[in-house]
This record gives C-alpha cells, sequence and structure tokens, in this order.
C-alpha cells in the first residue's frame, strides 16, 4: 500500500467527475465537493505538489461562503471558463504525480 493511496482514490474520483454528464463548472464543483476538499495536502500528497494544491484550493475558496459549506460554488461563478478548464487542467496533472508516485513505490 502506497503512502498517497488515499490523495489517489480522491484524485482518480475528481479526475473521473470531468468526464460526466453537465458544463465544466459543474463537473469542477462536483469534484471539490465529493472528492478534493476531503484532502489534506500535508499527509496526503508528495512534498512535490502540496503548494500547487494548497494554491488551486484557495483559489476554489476565494470568495467566502454564505452560511454553510466552503464557497466553492460561488468562487465557481466568479472564474472565467478559461480559469475553469485552468483548474481541471491542473487536477489532471496532480493526479498524475500521484500516479508515479504509486506506481514507484
Amino acid at each position: 500500500m502506497s503512502d498517497y493511496d488515499y490523495a489517489w482514490e480522491k484524485l482518480r474520483v475528481a479526475v473521473d467527475s470531468f468526464d460526466g454528464d453537465g458544463s465544466e463548472r459543474e463537473q469542477l464543483l462536483n469534484a471539490l465537493v465529493s472528492a478534493l476538499g476531503r484532502i489534506f495536502p500535508d499527509s496526503d500528497l508528495p512534498l512535490e505538489i502540496r503548494e500547487d494544491f494548497e494554491r488551486l484550493m484557495k483559489d476554489m475558496r476565494r470568495i467566502p461562503a454564505i452560511g454553510h459549506g466552503y464557497g466553492y460554488k460561488t468562487s465557481l461563478e466568479s472564474l472565467s471558463n478559461n480559469e475553469v478548464s485552468a483548474a481541471i487542467s491542473e487536477v489532471r496533472r496532480i493526479y498524475d504525480v500521484v500516479c508515479r508516485y504509486r506506481e514507484s513505490a
């Protein structure tokens, strides 16, 4: 069992959601709520990508939530389509890195 199995599992769920129904924005929201928001970078990710993941998640929460929740929906609504696509690409890149670490374990 690899040190990064949990992150791999959550990132796989996120990447799989990008092939689902809905717009890219809806897919990214689903990935954030169902998987990405459950990853703890300090314990779940290789050092090499922790800062990248933290930056991505900070961008996804840049507008504070109103009421309960993490503010993902409000933050995503403020992003351009290009920014949403870039965030999805970044999640895929982070997933690829974690896959390489798992394979080498």
